[in-house]
């Protein structure tokens, strides 16, 4: 629970332990907010709350392989795909002879949510077989693969924030200070409250920096 008291905020942990400040920046993913997984006492402005409620919630699913040797000619680093995995792949890795190579599927919305419901040992195999198409031979067995994936995770419920239809405008709601005292920041509310590098980390960033000058004004 997040408690905005006299002079103060308190923070109750789970177990019971609570940390008290002069003012809290919360910065709780947007599918944590939604979920209204924490308490706010005295509850968030009615505006900050239908602003969450007109925010979505992005599905995703990364695929990762890790293969003795490279899979794509030298300097392919992105390659799109066909079948029914991710439609696109990418590699940090540099292709070059005897290094390995590490190859990264990218999955949202529909496409992550057909992988999240086969599991991760069928979607690892799912995409590899979309993986298949953009080679010239047949694919060696990868080394190792693992999938990452946020909507199971509880610190997390889903990747980052997008506006649907009728959300144009949420983002401007969640930046205003709640009784004072708190103010949240995230991808989800993007640098400013607009668009302008919503969803990304670098606008995750500035956000906290947002908050935290807004922080230092209060208590200047």
């Amino acid at each position: 629970a997040v408690s905005v008291e006299a002079g103060g905020v308190r923070v109750e942990l789970e177990h019971g332990a609570a940390v008290r400040g002069s003012a809290a920046i919360v910065t709780l993913p947007i599918g944590v907010l939604r979920a209204r997984r924490v308490v706010f006492d005295p509850p968030l402005p009615e505006a900050m709350e239908n602003a969450l409620d007109r925010l979505g919630v992005v599905d995703a699913v990364k695929l990762f392989y890790r293969f003795e040797a490279p899979i794509w000619p030298e300097g392919t680093d992105l390659v799109t795909t066909e079948g029914p995995g991710p439609r696109a792949f990418w590699s940090s890795t540099e292709a070059r002879r005897g290094a390995e190579h590490v190859v990264c599927g990218w999955a949202t919305h529909e496409s992550a949510r057909a992988l999240l419901e086969a599991g991760e040992a069928r979607a690892l195999e799912l995409g590899l077989a979309s993986l298949g198409t953009s080679a010239a031979s047949p694919l060696p067995a990868p080394r190792s693969a693992r999938w990452s994936e946020w909507s199971s995770d509880p610190f997390a419920l889903g990747a980052y924030s997008f506006t649907p239809a009728g959300g144009h405008g949420a983002r401007r709601a969640l930046i205003d200070a709640v009784h004072g005292r708190v103010w949240l920041a995230g991808e989800a509310t993007g640098a400013d409250g607009s668009e302008r590098a919503a969803f990304t980390v670098h606008g995750a960033l500035e956000s906290g920096w947002r908050a935290a000058s807004a922080v230092d004004a209060m208590l200047a």
